[in-house]
């Protein structure tokens, strides 16, 4: 009885933890901006895919780059964006930053990002490339040195897999080195929003003097 009771605490334990996993979810990710010398437009945004207000107190970023939140609170449904240049970006896009990160900038080819809570547990991590199956291409409007930002479109897929990211397609207004900017920090971006589909459908009436269809 004893080894049961401690394999259900086990088994609830670790349901526990993987749901912890997805309460803080990197969203939309600056990688490669359009820049020529330094990438001072990276970004990461998160959102916080629970029902409750979630303070980041002692969380950090352990890969990718380097930072360590203070007194900051996520409200549910909320996303929080950290910028690797607060002046920068708060021009590019024009709103301000929810915060600026300590130190590092992002690999242009790829690399791991990860994001631990105040006791050292994982909350989120994930390895975005510039390659198949992640949004790839470096032309205008792609994402490796294009101009568009990456964006997780559904927070409850897996971030892990390149293959439910896209490429931005939120215009910012800007150009910058001959390329347009798009990205969409701090909201839903216009690339996740649900394609028109058409449909046809047919009936066949017998009719002696008159009929009106159904849609008038």
């Amino acid at each position: 009885m004893k080894k049961n009771t401690l394999s259900l605490i086990a088994i609830l334990l670790t349901i526990g933890f993987a749901q912890a996993q997805t309460d803080i979810v990197i969203t939309e990710i600056s990688y490669n901006p359009p820049e020529i010398g330094v990438d001072s437009t990276e970004f990461i945004e998160l959102y916080n895919n629970t029902t409750n207000p979630i303070n980041l107190n002692g969380y950090k970023f352990t890969k990718g780059v380097t930072h360590t939140f203070g007194n900051l609170t996520i409200n549910a449904g909320d996303y929080f964006v950290i910028a690797e240049d607060s002046v920068v970006f708060r021009k590019l896009f024009g709103i301000n930053a929810d915060a600026q990160w300590d130190g590092g900038s992002f690999s242009n080819g790829g690399e791991s990002i990860s994001l631990k809570d105040n006791l050292g547990n994982m909350v989120d991590s994930l390895k975005y490339d510039d390659r198949f199956p992640w949004p790839a291409g470096t032309g205008s409007g792609k994402a490796d040195g294009g101009g568009a930002t990456i964006v997780l479109c559904d927070p409850n897929s897996d971030n892990k897999d390149g293959a439910n990211w896209l490429a931005s397609t939120n215009s910012t207004g800007v150009i910058c080195n001959n390329k347009p900017v798009t990205g969409s920090p701090g909201a839903a971006d216009s690339a996740c929003a649900p394609s028109c589909s058409n449909s046809t459908s047919s009936f066949s009436v017998t009719e002696c003097t008159s009929y009106t269809v159904p849609s008038g």
